[in-house]
């Protein structure tokens, strides 16, 4: 089957989008936005949903600035209040004179201020060399060796005694420590065993008393039997 060309479509109807639209010239380049809308157009009158295009949203405008307050001026010289007369009166040629203040007396200079260290016509004043002043000088100490007391015999005795004596209690310490510190370790270890036996015993009895009425008891509630 042979097909036809397409024909252009009449004025008074749309085309639609499956439908070829032969040009007779073609197209030139439009602007984006022509075609943006065209496109949109097309879109419209096949029955798509027209989307709200989007604005650019308005540049932020600078806030104005405020006017500073100008100070108010100044008057002007006419505004001055006028000198008083008697200033107008007074003329600019006047010379007042002052008194000039009341000197004090000079004091007269010494007899001897020509000789001082102050005087241009010499050099300075030697002074003179301080004098010496001895120094005392200590006497020698003499080392006075002293006195020696006599001691007698009964005071040396009884020092060499008192000496002895400590030295005699340490030795009776050490050894009487030596000898009874065993023997008290082995009446320790008698008297423990006799404690203990007699502990024992002690338990035994107490035991066998208590076994003895906890079975007297059940034999009189239970029939003389556990």
């Amino acid at each position: 089957m042979k097909m036809n060309a397409p024909s252009s479509p009449p004025a008074h109807r749309l085309p639609v989008l499956t439908e070829v639209v032969q040009l007779a010239d073609p197209p030139e380049m439009l602007p984006a936005a022509v075609v943006d809308d065209t496109v949109r157009l097309l879109d419209v009158a096949a029955g798509a949903r027209l989307t709200p295009r989007s604005m650019p949203e308005p540049e932020p405008q600078p806030e104005p600035v405020p006017l500073v307050e100008q100070p108010a001026p100044f008057p002007f010289s006419h505004d001055a209040p006028s000198p008083p007369e008697w200033l107008k009166r007074r003329p600019t040629d006047a010379k007042v004179d002052l008194p000039l203040p009341a000197m004090a007396p000079q004091t007269p200079l010494p007899s001897d201020f020509s000789g001082s260290w102050w005087s241009r016509d010499e050099g300075p004043a030697v002074l003179p060399s301080p004098t010496p002043v001895p120094m005392p000088i200590p006497a020698p100490l003499v080392a006075h060796a002293p006195a020696v007391t006599p001691v007698s015999e009964d005071e040396l005795v009884r020092r060499v005694l008192a000496g002895i004596d400590g030295q005699l209690d340490l030795m009776f310490d050490d050894q009487l420590r030596d000898a009874i510190v065993p023997a008290l370790a082995r009446a320790a270890d008698v008297l423990m065993a006799d404690l203990r036996g007699q502990l024992a015993a002690t338990l035994h009895e107490m035991v066998a008393h208590a076994v003895a009425i906890e079975m007297a008891r059940h034999g009189r509630g239970g029939g003389g039997t556990i």
